[in-house]
């Protein structure tokens, strides 16, 4: 995968696969200790401590169309080709918490990407869902929740395109505010 917002993506397929309703996804740069999170937490049917301890091997999925899991290897690897590290916590029937550290000024870091389409397609194909993406660095901070659009919408649809583009367009633009000078991508 190209940039980070598409194991997001890819990660977040996961828990909606696990009946995740609540989802919520925080990107965290921290330039004083020089670490980039990922965390993303659900409240779907969670893992029981075998398939935890093997939840990083390809070759354990609990998918039926297909013998392979990559999500959590492919997002371990590129944290841990980034000086990082993964850890996930989860509990049978409480849900699941994935966080992936990168360090900022390695080579090897992927950049954060579009987080604003990776939302913004998220909503699109599971409008029933709770959504929530926040970003955090140094004083700066940016949240955006699907309940928070639903409360300003009303009835009307989170899926309607015009609102898709603007979940989009709000979300690149906190990505900038809050990263500007802190990721060189921002």
């Amino acid at each position: 995968m190209h940039d980070l917002s598409l194991h997001l993506l890819d990660l977040v397929g996961n828990s909606l696969r696990a009946r995740a309703t609540r989802i919520s996804c925080t990107v965290a740069a921290d330039p004083d200790r020089g670490l980039l999170t990922v965390r993303i937490e659900d409240d779907g049917c969670g893992m029981d401590a075998a398939l935890l301890a093997e939840v990083a091997d390809p070759y354990r999925t609990t998918r039926t169309t297909r013998r392979v899991g990559l999500g959590v290897p492919f997002f371990k690897e590129a944290a841990e080709a980034a000086g990082g590290t993964l850890r996930i916590a989860s509990e049978t029937g409480r849900g699941t918490r994935l966080e992936g550290t990168f360090r900022l000024g390695h080579v090897d870091r992927l950049p954060l990407g579009d987080m604003g389409e990776t939302l913004s397609v998220l909503v699109r194909s599971r409008p029933d869902v709770e959504f929530a993406l926040a970003f955090e660095a140094k004083d700066r901070r940016f949240d955006l929740s699907t309940e928070e659009i639903r409360g300003v919408l009303g009835n009307g649809p989170l899926d309607a395109p015009e609102v898709l583009a603007w979940i989009a367009g709000t979300v690149a633009e906190g990505q900038r505010e809050v990263f500007g000078g802190i990721l060189p991508e921002a």
